[in-house]
Protein backbone atom coordinates (compact mmCIF):
# COMPACT_ATOMS: atom_id res chain seq x y z
CA UNK A 1 0.00 0.00 0.00
CA UNK A 2 1.04 3.56 -0.65
CA UNK A 3 0.54 5.84 1.93
CA UNK A 4 0.72 9.87 1.80
CA UNK A 5 0.89 11.31 5.26
CA UNK A 6 0.37 15.33 5.81
CA UNK A 7 0.37 16.93 8.98
CA UNK A 8 2.47 19.84 10.42
CA UNK A 9 2.36 17.85 13.99
CA UNK A 10 5.32 15.67 12.38
CA UNK A 11 8.99 16.48 13.86
CA UNK A 12 11.00 19.04 11.24
CA UNK A 13 14.32 20.29 11.20
CA UNK A 14 13.34 23.75 12.45
CA UNK A 15 10.81 21.73 15.50
CA UNK A 16 12.74 18.19 15.85
CA UNK A 17 10.50 17.01 18.87
CA UNK A 18 7.08 17.82 18.03
CA UNK A 19 4.92 15.09 16.73
CA UNK A 20 7.14 12.47 17.56
CA UNK A 21 4.27 9.83 18.05
CA UNK A 22 3.47 10.78 14.53
CA UNK A 23 6.92 10.13 13.14
CA UNK A 24 6.83 6.85 14.97
CA UNK A 25 3.49 5.75 13.43
CA UNK A 26 5.11 6.38 9.58
CA UNK A 27 7.92 4.92 10.58
CA UNK A 28 6.26 1.31 11.70
CA UNK A 29 3.48 1.70 8.71
CA UNK A 30 7.41 1.74 6.56
CA UNK A 31 7.92 -1.46 7.69
CA UNK A 32 5.34 -2.90 5.20
CA UNK A 33 4.23 -0.02 3.13
CA UNK A 34 5.72 3.01 1.44
CA UNK A 35 4.94 6.16 2.81
CA UNK A 36 5.58 9.64 1.98
CA UNK A 37 5.07 12.23 4.66
CA UNK A 38 3.91 15.99 3.74
CA UNK A 39 5.26 18.00 6.87
CA UNK A 40 4.83 21.76 6.11
CA UNK A 41 7.03 24.24 8.15
CA UNK A 42 5.00 27.18 9.41
CA UNK A 43 6.30 30.65 7.54
CA UNK A 44 7.16 31.83 10.77
CA UNK A 45 9.76 29.72 11.18
CA UNK A 46 11.41 30.11 7.86
CA UNK A 47 14.17 32.09 8.46
CA UNK A 48 15.55 28.99 10.96
CA UNK A 49 14.52 26.52 8.29
CA UNK A 50 16.71 28.79 5.13
CA UNK A 51 20.00 27.97 7.56
CA UNK A 52 19.26 24.06 7.96
CA UNK A 53 18.76 20.71 5.70
CA UNK A 54 15.23 20.69 5.53
CA UNK A 55 15.37 17.78 2.81
CA UNK A 56 14.64 14.05 4.17
CA UNK A 57 13.81 10.98 2.08
CA UNK A 58 10.16 10.50 1.85
CA UNK A 59 9.68 13.72 4.03
CA UNK A 60 8.61 17.38 2.27
CA UNK A 61 8.42 20.32 4.02
CA UNK A 62 6.78 23.03 2.15
CA UNK A 63 6.62 26.27 3.65
CA UNK A 64 2.72 26.56 5.38
CA UNK A 65 1.91 30.73 4.76
CA UNK A 66 -1.02 31.73 6.55
CA UNK A 67 -2.45 34.79 8.93
CA UNK A 68 -1.40 34.09 12.70
CA UNK A 69 -4.76 34.38 14.69
CA UNK A 70 -6.56 35.95 11.54
CA UNK A 71 -9.42 34.07 9.84
CA UNK A 72 -8.77 31.00 11.05
CA UNK A 73 -11.74 29.08 9.87
CA UNK A 74 -9.75 30.01 6.30
CA UNK A 75 -6.55 27.87 7.47
CA UNK A 76 -7.84 25.08 5.26
CA UNK A 77 -7.52 26.89 2.30
CA UNK A 78 -3.90 28.59 3.16
CA UNK A 79 -3.09 25.28 4.08
CA UNK A 80 -3.70 23.70 0.52
CA UNK A 81 -2.66 26.71 -1.55
CA UNK A 82 0.94 25.62 0.32
CA UNK A 83 1.62 22.29 -0.11
CA UNK A 84 -0.33 22.02 -3.67
CA UNK A 85 2.34 22.31 -5.14
CA UNK A 86 4.80 20.03 -3.49
CA UNK A 87 1.40 17.18 -3.69
CA UNK A 88 1.40 17.53 -7.56
CA UNK A 89 5.74 17.21 -7.53
CA UNK A 90 5.44 13.95 -5.81
CA UNK A 91 2.67 12.90 -7.89
CA UNK A 92 4.97 12.67 -10.40
CA UNK A 93 7.13 9.79 -8.83
CA UNK A 94 4.92 8.50 -5.95
CA UNK A 95 0.90 7.57 -6.68
CA UNK A 96 -0.44 6.83 -3.27
CA UNK A 97 -3.60 4.41 -2.77
CA UNK A 98 -4.19 6.54 0.20
CA UNK A 99 -3.94 9.95 1.97
CA UNK A 100 -4.16 10.13 5.41
CA UNK A 101 -4.09 13.09 7.74
CA UNK A 102 -3.69 13.92 11.33
CA UNK A 103 -5.69 17.03 12.75
CA UNK A 104 -8.85 17.58 11.67
CA UNK A 105 -8.59 21.25 10.89
CA UNK A 106 -6.22 22.51 8.76
CA UNK A 107 -4.42 19.94 8.16
CA UNK A 108 -7.14 17.04 7.73
CA UNK A 109 -9.55 19.15 5.19
CA UNK A 110 -6.28 20.24 3.04
CA UNK A 111 -5.75 16.21 2.67
CA UNK A 112 -9.08 15.29 1.89
CA UNK A 113 -8.32 17.97 -0.93
CA UNK A 114 -5.22 16.07 -1.69
CA UNK A 115 -7.08 13.08 -2.02
CA UNK A 116 -9.92 14.64 -3.75
CA UNK A 117 -7.18 16.12 -6.46
CA UNK A 118 -5.00 12.07 -6.30
CA UNK A 119 -8.63 10.67 -6.74
CA UNK A 120 -7.69 8.52 -4.05
CA UNK A 121 -9.71 7.56 -0.11
CA UNK A 122 -8.29 9.78 2.25
CA UNK A 123 -8.69 8.99 6.02
CA UNK A 124 -8.47 11.77 8.77
CA UNK A 125 -7.28 11.33 12.36
CA UNK A 126 -7.77 13.24 15.73
CA UNK A 127 -5.63 13.13 18.91
CA UNK A 128 -8.20 15.09 20.24
CA UNK A 129 -7.75 18.81 20.69
CA UNK A 130 -9.80 19.04 17.62
CA UNK A 131 -12.50 17.77 18.40
CA UNK A 132 -12.81 18.10 22.15
CA UNK A 133 -12.00 22.26 22.01
CA UNK A 134 -11.46 23.48 17.70
CA UNK A 135 -15.37 22.48 17.50
CA UNK A 136 -16.36 24.36 20.13
CA UNK A 137 -15.96 27.57 18.14
CA UNK A 138 -19.08 27.34 15.78
CA UNK A 139 -16.75 28.65 12.60
CA UNK A 140 -14.35 25.68 13.41
CA UNK A 141 -17.05 23.32 14.07
CA UNK A 142 -18.43 23.64 10.56
CA UNK A 143 -15.09 23.27 9.20
CA UNK A 144 -14.42 19.86 11.33
CA UNK A 145 -17.59 19.18 10.44
CA UNK A 146 -17.46 19.38 6.90
CA UNK A 147 -13.48 17.67 7.03
CA UNK A 148 -15.68 14.60 8.56
CA UNK A 149 -18.08 14.66 5.94
CA UNK A 150 -15.64 14.39 3.07
CA UNK A 151 -13.47 11.89 4.82
CA UNK A 152 -13.74 7.78 3.84
CA UNK A 153 -13.22 7.14 7.44
CA UNK A 154 -12.34 8.70 10.96
CA UNK A 155 -9.48 6.99 13.23
CA UNK A 156 -9.55 8.52 17.18
CA UNK A 157 -7.27 7.08 19.80
CA UNK A 158 -10.14 6.85 22.44
CA UNK A 159 -13.60 5.63 22.80
CA UNK A 160 -14.68 9.39 24.40
CA UNK A 161 -13.61 10.92 20.99
CA UNK A 162 -15.11 8.24 19.09
CA UNK A 163 -18.41 9.62 21.22
CA UNK A 164 -17.79 13.15 20.41
CA UNK A 165 -17.14 12.26 16.46
CA UNK A 166 -20.32 10.98 16.53
CA UNK A 167 -22.28 13.55 18.40
CA UNK A 168 -20.80 16.12 15.21
CA UNK A 169 -22.80 13.51 12.89
CA UNK A 170 -20.45 10.68 11.82
CA UNK A 171 -21.73 7.75 11.56
CA UNK A 172 -20.43 5.23 13.91
CA UNK A 173 -19.65 2.83 11.26
CA UNK A 174 -16.85 4.81 9.84
CA UNK A 175 -15.09 5.24 13.48
CA UNK A 176 -12.15 3.04 14.30
CA UNK A 177 -10.72 3.61 17.51
CA UNK A 178 -6.81 2.97 17.37
CA UNK A 179 -4.80 3.69 20.55
CA UNK A 180 -1.54 4.43 20.51
CA UNK A 181 1.43 2.58 20.59
CA UNK A 182 4.28 2.27 23.13
CA UNK A 183 8.13 1.28 22.26
CA UNK A 184 7.88 -1.61 24.89
CA UNK A 185 12.07 -2.15 23.91
CA UNK A 186 12.01 1.69 25.58
CA UNK A 187 9.59 1.87 28.38
CA UNK A 188 9.60 -1.21 30.27
CA UNK A 189 10.10 -1.46 34.03
CA UNK A 190 13.65 -1.60 35.76
CA UNK A 191 14.85 -1.52 38.98
CA UNK A 192 13.99 1.81 40.54
CA UNK A 193 17.57 2.12 42.45
CA UNK A 194 19.26 2.20 38.58
CA UNK A 195 17.07 4.36 37.56
CA UNK A 196 17.61 6.95 40.17
CA UNK A 197 21.46 6.17 39.72
CA UNK A 198 21.40 7.06 36.23
CA UNK A 199 18.85 10.40 36.79
CA UNK A 200 21.13 11.51 39.94
CA UNK A 201 18.19 11.27 42.20
CA UNK A 202 18.53 9.76 45.72
CA UNK A 203 17.05 6.82 46.61
CA UNK A 204 15.61 7.66 49.59
CA UNK A 205 13.68 10.96 47.25
CA UNK A 206 10.46 10.87 46.80
CA UNK A 207 9.89 11.74 43.49
CA UNK A 208 7.18 13.15 41.35
CA UNK A 209 6.62 13.29 37.53
CA UNK A 210 5.08 15.50 35.48
CA UNK A 211 5.63 15.67 31.24
CA UNK A 212 4.56 17.82 28.82
CA UNK A 213 4.24 21.26 27.22
CA UNK A 214 4.19 23.73 29.22
CA UNK A 215 0.69 25.73 28.14
CA UNK A 216 -2.48 26.34 29.33
CA UNK A 217 -4.05 23.55 28.32
CA UNK A 218 -1.49 21.15 30.36
CA UNK A 219 -2.53 23.31 33.16
CA UNK A 220 1.28 23.12 34.63
CA UNK A 221 0.28 25.74 37.37
CA UNK A 222 -1.89 23.04 38.99
CA UNK A 223 0.70 20.92 39.89
CA UNK A 224 2.30 23.53 42.14
CA UNK A 225 -0.81 25.05 43.54
CA UNK A 226 -1.25 21.27 45.20
CA UNK A 227 2.80 20.91 45.71
CA UNK A 228 3.04 22.66 48.86
CA UNK A 229 1.06 19.41 50.94
CA UNK A 230 3.84 17.25 49.23
CA UNK A 231 6.46 19.85 50.97
CA UNK A 232 5.19 19.79 54.16
CA UNK A 233 4.53 15.85 54.76
CA UNK A 234 7.75 14.81 52.59
CA UNK A 235 10.25 18.54 53.49
CA UNK A 236 13.16 18.06 51.21
CA UNK A 237 13.00 14.37 50.11
CA UNK A 238 10.12 15.67 47.48
CA UNK A 239 11.48 16.11 44.22
CA UNK A 240 9.24 17.32 41.40
CA UNK A 241 10.80 16.69 38.47
CA UNK A 242 8.82 18.87 35.26
CA UNK A 243 9.95 17.61 31.64
CA UNK A 244 8.81 19.95 28.83
CA UNK A 245 9.21 23.38 27.29
CA UNK A 246 6.38 25.83 26.07
CA UNK A 247 5.37 29.63 26.82
CA UNK A 248 4.76 29.04 30.68
CA UNK A 249 8.08 28.38 31.63
CA UNK A 250 9.43 31.98 33.22
CA UNK A 251 5.97 32.48 34.84
CA UNK A 252 5.81 28.73 36.78
CA UNK A 253 9.82 29.45 37.81
CA UNK A 254 8.80 32.55 39.66
CA UNK A 255 5.60 31.03 40.70
CA UNK A 256 7.47 28.40 42.45
CA UNK A 257 9.98 30.54 44.27
CA UNK A 258 6.68 32.76 45.21
CA UNK A 259 5.52 29.65 46.54
CA UNK A 260 8.75 28.38 48.21
CA UNK A 261 8.97 25.25 46.07
CA UNK A 262 12.59 26.54 44.33
CA UNK A 263 15.03 23.90 45.92
CA UNK A 264 12.20 20.50 46.01
CA UNK A 265 10.90 21.62 42.23
CA UNK A 266 13.19 21.32 38.82
CA UNK A 267 12.44 22.22 35.32
CA UNK A 268 14.14 20.22 33.21
CA UNK A 269 13.76 20.29 28.49
CA UNK A 270 12.32 17.47 26.55
CA UNK A 271 14.49 14.70 26.46
CA UNK A 272 14.89 11.44 24.05
CA UNK A 273 12.33 8.33 24.74
CA UNK A 274 15.49 6.76 26.55
CA UNK A 275 16.21 9.32 29.06
CA UNK A 276 12.61 9.55 29.80
CA UNK A 277 12.19 6.23 30.54
CA UNK A 278 14.74 6.31 33.32
CA UNK A 279 13.03 9.43 34.83
CA UNK A 280 9.56 7.66 34.56
CA UNK A 281 11.43 4.30 36.40
CA UNK A 282 13.09 6.53 39.16
CA UNK A 283 8.87 7.91 39.57
CA UNK A 284 7.44 7.08 42.62
CA UNK A 285 3.94 8.68 40.59
CA UNK A 286 3.25 10.18 37.20
CA UNK A 287 0.92 13.28 37.73
CA UNK A 288 -1.03 14.64 34.44
CA UNK A 289 -2.73 18.09 35.13
CA UNK A 290 -4.27 18.94 31.71
CA UNK A 291 -7.39 20.52 31.26
CA UNK A 292 -8.24 18.38 28.37
CA UNK A 293 -6.56 15.32 26.72
CA UNK A 294 -6.97 12.09 24.20
CA UNK A 295 -5.12 9.59 25.78
CA UNK A 296 -1.97 11.06 26.88
CA UNK A 297 1.52 9.35 25.51
CA UNK A 298 3.34 9.85 28.60
CA UNK A 299 0.31 7.74 30.99
CA UNK A 300 0.56 5.18 28.17
CA UNK A 301 4.54 5.21 28.66
CA UNK A 302 4.06 5.28 32.70
CA UNK A 303 1.88 2.00 32.55
CA UNK A 304 4.34 0.34 30.62
CA UNK A 305 6.76 0.70 32.67
CA UNK A 306 4.56 0.08 35.50
CA UNK A 307 4.32 3.35 37.60
CA UNK A 308 1.02 4.23 38.87
CA UNK A 309 -0.20 7.53 37.28
CA UNK A 310 -2.72 10.67 38.90
CA UNK A 311 -4.30 12.63 36.75
CA UNK A 312 -7.20 14.84 35.82
CA UNK A 313 -9.92 12.91 35.19
CA UNK A 314 -10.69 14.70 31.40
CA UNK A 315 -10.51 13.07 27.45
CA UNK A 316 -10.19 9.27 27.35
CA UNK A 317 -7.80 9.30 30.65
CA UNK A 318 -10.18 7.12 32.42
CA UNK A 319 -10.27 4.12 29.90
CA UNK A 320 -6.58 3.39 30.65
CA UNK A 321 -6.69 4.18 34.28
CA UNK A 322 -6.78 0.54 36.65
CA UNK A 323 -8.60 0.74 39.48
CA UNK A 324 -7.13 0.59 42.22
CA UNK A 325 -3.32 1.63 40.88
CA UNK A 326 -4.41 4.72 39.39
CA UNK A 327 -6.44 7.82 41.09
CA UNK A 328 -8.50 10.04 38.71
CA UNK A 329 -9.19 13.37 40.07
CA UNK A 330 -11.56 16.84 39.37
CA UNK A 331 -9.45 18.90 36.79
CA UNK A 332 -8.84 22.18 38.08
CA UNK A 333 -8.76 20.35 41.80
CA UNK A 334 -5.20 21.41 43.72
CA UNK A 335 -6.82 19.64 46.63
CA UNK A 336 -7.86 16.29 45.21
CA UNK A 337 -4.50 15.98 43.26
CA UNK A 338 -2.13 17.17 46.72
CA UNK A 339 -4.21 14.37 48.27
CA UNK A 340 -4.49 11.37 45.36
CA UNK A 341 -0.74 11.81 45.00
CA UNK A 342 0.08 11.24 49.06
CA UNK A 343 -2.15 8.27 48.88
CA UNK A 344 -0.31 6.64 45.39
CA UNK A 345 3.25 7.21 47.01
CA UNK A 346 2.33 5.93 50.43
CA UNK A 347 0.13 2.94 49.58
CA UNK A 348 1.32 1.76 46.50
CA UNK A 349 -1.28 -0.76 44.95
CA UNK A 350 0.03 -4.55 44.34
CA UNK A 351 -3.22 -5.23 41.91
CA UNK A 352 -2.41 -6.27 38.16
CA UNK A 353 -3.19 -3.54 35.82
CA UNK A 354 -6.73 -4.06 33.83
CA UNK A 355 -5.02 -2.03 30.99
CA UNK A 356 -1.66 -2.87 28.74
CA UNK A 357 -1.21 -0.46 25.77
CA UNK A 358 -0.21 -2.05 22.54
CA UNK A 359 3.39 -1.87 20.73
CA UNK A 360 3.73 0.30 17.54
CA UNK A 361 3.62 -2.88 15.18
CA UNK A 362 0.39 -3.65 16.63
CA UNK A 363 -0.78 0.44 16.49
CA UNK A 364 0.51 0.17 12.70
CA UNK A 365 -1.56 -2.74 11.65
CA UNK A 366 -4.37 -0.89 13.02
CA UNK A 367 -4.17 1.89 10.98
CA UNK A 368 -3.26 -0.26 7.99
CA UNK A 369 -6.60 -2.25 8.35
CA UNK A 370 -8.45 1.41 8.62
CA UNK A 371 -6.59 2.60 5.56
CA UNK A 372 -7.15 -0.37 3.25
CA UNK A 373 -10.90 -0.11 4.77
CA UNK A 374 -11.25 3.10 3.36
CA UNK A 375 -9.48 2.02 -0.33
CA UNK A 376 -11.96 -0.12 -0.56
CA UNK A 377 -14.70 1.68 0.27
CA UNK A 378 -13.92 4.42 -2.29
CA UNK A 379 -13.51 1.62 -4.74
CA UNK A 380 -16.73 0.49 -4.32
CA UNK A 381 -18.48 3.47 -4.60
CA UNK A 382 -16.55 4.24 -7.66
CA UNK A 383 -18.02 1.00 -9.37
CA UNK A 384 -21.51 1.81 -8.05
CA UNK A 385 -21.40 5.58 -9.66
CA UNK A 386 -19.48 3.72 -12.71
CA UNK A 387 -22.82 1.28 -12.94
CA UNK A 388 -25.45 3.43 -12.16
CA UNK A 389 -23.68 5.97 -15.15
CA UNK A 390 -23.92 3.44 -17.42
Amino acid sequence: MRILFVSTIYPTPTRPCQGAFNQVLVNSLRQSNEVQVVAPIPWTQWHEARSQDVHAEGVHHPIYFYLPKVLRAHYAVMYWQSIRRTIQQTRKSFKPDVVLGYFLHPDGCAANWAARYLGVASVVMSGGTDLRLLSKTSSRKARIQQTLRQADRLIVVSRELAERAESLGVQESKIDVVYRGVDRNCFRPMQQACARHECNVPEEAVVILWVGRLEAVKNPALLLAAALPWKQRWNRRVQIKMIGQGSLRRELIQHSRKLGLQDVLEILPPMNQQRLALYLNAANVTVLTSRSEGIPNVLLESIASNTPFVATDVGGVAEIASPNVDYLVPSEDADSLAAAVIACVEQPSTRLRTFSPHDHMCMAAAVERTLRRAIHSRRTALEVQTADAA
